[in-house]
């Protein structure tokens, strides 16, 4: 050997568990598991590191060179993420899951197709007689780019703009032209509306007690703003309000011994506080596992939070460290949290002690006292993914409609993880390493923050802002003294969901390419990926049971069942997502093909009907013997975002029902069809409309988002149901007959009114591009099989004929029924009354125009107008409004001010004809068309 040659270092291999090298203790190399894994119960955690050369050993070739598998990659890197299953459990279904990719590799060999990541199982596209989880390669039709940014993806409110993006539940109502049209048509009413009558909605000075305008006109325009449930929803609404700014103007609160004090007012007595963070340790933490359970309980009981158990002990506060103050935040939040996962039926001491929304704005006004925009720490990291959490799930406002709306916030956590440092395992640090509590905290908060990432970002649409290979962090590990079921579950379940979270980043970074539009074909495969992994590791029908369970095993149950529906509810709704906005690409002239729009329609509608049988039975309850009234939280605002996503196809499909009768009627389609079409019309608004009653009648009195949005939906069955088509022929004709002949004033109406371009030319292009009126009858006779499929039609009250015109909010006491529930159930024939004090319309008339003399329902009608007024023409397409002159009641809930009401609801064409509709005062008015 030469001098300078320095001697080679032996490559040793460690031969004890890296449970044992980690802790430091002796092993006694024990197989499978050593002695020490198997007495602290982690024995299916015992794993030991591969030999070195492992990695270095090449692939065997394949016998066959002629293999598809054999020209495929292989590769001999180990994965960093995730180490290979040790449990019996594991093995079970890592073998399951090699079965299923084997067997769709020799399916792939057999017909030809090459394999690719996402091939394992992939549903065809190409026929629909196939379901949609069957598991056939997508046919090779499908190898095109299209652009799913196609439309005009903007939104401008008062409050902000946001981009309405592909896989958003918005997303549809914006790229669709009859569903554009649709909106055009209710924002026009609620333009009609203020023109009449000015602005009705006064601005309280108390900004908590506003409400959105958009939510204030739909319950004028239907005539539902002077019902006492509804003023009592509002009223509940306007309450739990609470400070949404992340960083608030603390003024004097400045003062930490005056928010000490604050706080301390608010708190109940600490016997109250335990069994709140009992109830935390047993329902939330098993979901949010973000805090050292031992470490934060004892800080808080034992070091900051002092006083008597006693219902009048005044509690004081103790803040020595200065990140007590940010303790005492996170546990402001898990108090509000956890009361607000409390099911209403609960009476116990909870109930009646209430967490209000100000325990929120302190904890703001705490979190607010660090220069969290420079410095970051692990308990910063925690207190703001709490509050990430609790906008997730908060019923007053929650994350928006999308549920997307904290999506800056969480882009303020994840940048301050990676400035922490935690996107690396800890045991790269030797200040961390030694720790292993602390390490696996860390490892947990990394993990949930990489969770939420991959669950909220695609379903509101946006990217995930953490990529693949930007982290290097290991599982959570089991150490002593943490050997319970629930425990273990948690572990696993990181393991388990790893997979489907990736295929979610995957199509959201494929479908929101902007640079390079995404492959069709690739887009299925990934789809195709998701149902197959759900089908095999979250099965519904795998679900088990609570009932003879001991509590653990109960505990265990509802944790694995939620998991189950929440990413049933997730991956599904994603890919109804593609379904919808590919169907709505294969209708437009770029890429027109009925072929491939009858099969993406079908599988929309197939999937919205799956969807829609989950919701169903998760509202009435018929999933409690899976998961109990106690975990409903964590499902209920992902049932609301995806009954959003099935009416949006249930309504896409309505109006161009209504649109195929119309045709016929004007003798444009043959009539052959009619009455089919008619059949496949009245079966569909059945449908949307018990599933937007049912949403108001379970989510609508507690969510404020599913509150509002049914009202909008409510108007639009109102309408299309009154007027069908013709109240969407109406307001483009409005445009262009009634409209002034300045080009810019007109684009800015169209623009308001969501409309692309002149109303006459999208109505022309539509009438030539109804795909439903070409269906043969053994086509709609398919679309009637599927419908028919859906759960609610053997509802005897959400399948009633009349259920869009009862009134809103009027409920048993102690539950969600509603009233009228009991008269369905015992099979009663009386008729139920449209609860409006109307004269009957005349065939011709609008929703437009009868909402305004419903929003005045509660009053009796007064003579007709003077007959001086000119006569209505009968060719007018706006149709005449009903004479009413009334004076309306102050309404101190919507902030309408009778006094400015008094008036004549006159003829709508006399009414235009006399120059009452100004527009130019329209414009310069502070609401406009804006819709929130």
């Amino acid at each position: 050997m030469a001098e300078d040659e320095k001697p080679k270092k032996r490559q040793r291999m460690s031969i004890v568990c890296v449970n044992c090298k980690a802790r430091k203790i002796k092993c006694d190399r024990g197989r499978p598991s050593c002695g020490n894994c198997v007495k602290v119960n982690v024995g299916h955690l015992c794993h030991y590191e591969e030999p070195h050369w492992a990695n270095r050993v090449p692939a065997p070739s394949s016998p066959s060179s002629s293999s598809a598998t054999a020209s495929a990659p292989v590769s001999t890197k180990v994965d960093t993420h995730e180490s290979l299953p040790t449990d019996t459990t594991s093995i079970n279904d890592e073998l399951q899951r090699l079965k299923e990719q084997v067997a769709t590799l020799e399916n792939q060999i057999a017909t030809g197709s090459s394999p690719s990541t996402y091939s394992s199982a992939s549903p065809s596209l190409f026929s629909r007689k196939q379901s949609v989880g069957s598991t056939h390669a997508p046919d090779d039709s499908y190898n095109e780019t299209v652009d799913f940014y196609d439309y005009n993806t903007l939104t401008f409110k008062r409050s902000c703009m946001e981009e309405e993006k592909p896989l958003s539940s918005s997303s549809h109502a914006k790229r669709d032209p009859y569903l554009l049209l649709m909106q055009g048509y209710s924002n026009l009413c609620n333009t009609l509306f203020k023109s009449k009558f000015g602005d009705l909605k006064r601005k309280p000075k108390n900004k908590k007690s506003r409400l959105d305008a958009s939510l204030t006109e739909f319950l004028l325009l239907l005539g539902e703003s002077k019902t006492p449930e509804i003023n009592t929803v509002v009223e509940n609404f306007i309450q739990a309000r609470s400070e949404k700014h992340i960083f608030p103007n603390v003024g004097n609160s400045n003062d930490l011994d005056l928010l000490k004090t604050q706080i301390e007012s608010l708190l109940p007595n600490k016997s109250v506080l335990k069994l709140y963070f009992e109830r935390f340790k047993e329902v939330l933490y098993p979901f949010f596992p973000f805090v050292d359970l031992k470490f934060f309980e004892d800080r808080i009981f034992n070091e900051i939070v002092n006083g008597g158990n006693q219902q009048d002990s005044k509690i004081t506060l103790i803040i020595e460290d200065k990140f007590d103050i940010i303790h005492l935040a996170t546990f402001l939040i898990i108090l509000r949290l956890t009361y607000i996962s409390l099911p209403d039926s609960d009476q116990g001491e909870l109930l009646r002690t209430p967490i209000s929304p100000e325990f929120i704005t302190k904890a703001l006004y705490c979190i607010s006292r660090f220069n969290t925009m420079r410095k970051t720490k692990l308990p910063l990291i925690q207190v703001l993914l709490y509050l990430k959490i609790y906008f997730n799930y908060s019923p007053e406002d929650g994350d928006g409609s999308k549920l997307g709306q904290s999506y800056i916030l969480f882009g303020d956590i994840v940048s301050s993880s990676f400035v922490a440092g935690i996107n690396r395992d800890p045991s790269n640090s030797s200040q961390l390493s030694y720790d292993g509590d602390f390490s696996n905290l860390i490892r947990r908060v990394w993990h949930g923050i990489l969770e939420i990432d991959r669950i909220y970002s695609p379903i509101s649409g946006n990217l995930c802002l953490i990529q693949e290979d930007s982290y290097k962090v290991l599982l959570p590990q089991l150490v002593a003294g943490e050997d319970s079921e629930i425990e273990i579950e948690i572990a696993n379940e990181y393991k388990k969901s790893r997979r489907l979270l990736k295929l979610f980043c995957d199509l959201s970074k494929l479908i929101n390419n902007v640079a390079k539009p995404p492959n069709v074909l690739e887009i299925l495969k990934i789809t195709a990926a998701m149902k197959s992994y759900l089908n095999i590791n979250y099965n519904l029908r795998s679900m088990k049971p609570l009932k003879g369970e001991p509590k653990d095993k109960q505990k265990t149950h509802n944790f694995q069942n939620s998991k189950t529906l929440l990413y049933n509810l997730q991956a599904n709704s994603l890919i109804l997502s593609v379904y919808q906005n590919l169907s709505l690409i294969y209708e437009t002239n770029d890429h027109f093909d009925v072929n491939k729009w009858k099969n993406f329609q079908f599988k929309a509608l197939e999937l919205a009907m799956e969807l829609y049988n989950i919701i169903y039975k998760l509202l009435k309850h018929g999933y409690q013997d899976f998961v109990d009234r106690d975990h409903y939280f964590y499902l209920n605002r992902y049932i609301e975002n995806t009954v959003q996503r099935v009416l949006n196809t249930l309504f896409s499909m309505l109006i161009r029902l209504y649109h195929s009768e119309d045709l016929i009627a004007r003798g444009v389609a043959p009539p052959e069809k009619s009455s089919v079409i008619e059949e496949l019309t009245s079966l569909t608004f059945k449908i949307a409309a018990g599933l937007n009653t049912l949403m108001q009648s379970t989510l609508g009195s507690k969510y404020y988002q599913a509150f509002k949005s049914s009202f909008r939906y409510k108007f639009l069955l109102r309408s299309l149901n009154k007027d069908g088509y013709k109240c969407i022929r109406n307001t483009a004709s409005f445009i262009n007959e009634r409209f002034p002949s300045d080009p810019g004033k007109k684009y800015l109406m169209l623009r308001k009114l969501e409309l692309r371009s002149n109303p006459k030319n999208v109505l022309n292009e539509l009438d030539n591009s109804n795909i439903f009126i070409t269906l043969s009858n053994p086509e709609l006779s398919d679309l009637l099989n599927i419908l028919k499929s859906c759960e609610i039609l053997n509802d005897p009250f959400y399948s009633m004929d009349d259920l869009i015109w009862t009134t809103s909010f009027k409920y048993q006491e102690n539950d969600f029924i509603h009233q009228l529930e009991n008269l369905a159930s015992h099979n009663s024939t009386t008729a139920i009354q449209k609860p409006f004090n109307i004269r009957q319309p005349s065939t011709n008339q609008t929703p437009a125009i009868t909402a305004l003399a419903e929003a005045s329902q509660s009053l009796p009608p007064l003579p007709p107008a003077p007959s001086v007024l000119p006569q209505m023409s009968q060719a007018s397409p706006i149709s005449h409004i009903l004479n009413y002159q009334q004076v309306i009641p102050s309404d101190p809930v919507l902030g309408i001010n009778g006094a400015q009401l008094q008036s004549n609801m006159i003829n709508l064409d006399q009414f235009l004809n006399d120059n009452f509709f100004d527009f130019d005062s329209l414009w310069n008015s502070e609401y406009g068309l804006q819709i929130d």
